[in-house]
């Protein structure tokens, strides 16, 4: 599973090849799955601990294609091993200063709005860009564009909206 990361463990036993089910208890807490696409290893490990500090699973990737892996709705050719429809990612938060390898951030945002399986799947951008970028990605269907760095507040608000999205 080189290149994904998730604060929920394994998400594929690959030594069997057998993919883990995940049973969901409406007694449990909702714990929002918080996919980060960075190219940049610090930013990503510095987002995952900020939202599991608010009781999210976080998964982390370096690249576009791996990000379409993670939702399901990539060409299957990097060969992740990761079972990518056990846990439904609930919010992307995606880098857009630089282009990911393989694709921009945009692009992912393109991508996922014309799949019907990720088109409502929230995505904020954390970037230094300039204002045609934000409005750019914005008028593709972001949800919210916030300048580096991401605080604990803009965490908060992110975890509260897709707790109200999810209606938990």
């Amino acid at each position: 599973m080189a290149g994904f990361s998730s604060s929920a463990g394994p998400i594929c036993d690959s030594s069997k090849g057998k993919e883990l089910a995940i049973d969901y208890d409406e007694d449990v807490p909702f714990q929002p799955h918080v996919l980060v696409v960075d190219d940049e290893y610090i930013f990503r490990e510095l987002h995952k601990s900020k939202f599991e500090k608010h009781s999210c699973i976080v998964t982390t990737v370096n690249d576009g294609s791996q990000a379409l892996e993670v939702l399901g709705i990539g060409d299957g050719k990097k060969g992740s091993g990761i079972d990518t429809h056990s846990r439904t990612v609930d919010l992307v938060v995606c880098t857009n200063d630089c282009m990911l390898p393989g694709m921009s951030g945009y692009e992912l945002l393109v991508k996922m709005k014309k799949s019907p399986t990720t088109k409502d799947v929230p995505v904020v951008f954390v970037s230094t860009s300039d204002q045609d970028r934000i409005n750019e990605c914005m008028e593709a269907g972001a949800v919210d564009f916030i300048l580096k760095p991401l605080k604990s507040a803009d965490v908060e608000n992110l975890v509260k909206l897709v707790t109200d999205v999810r209606g938990r």
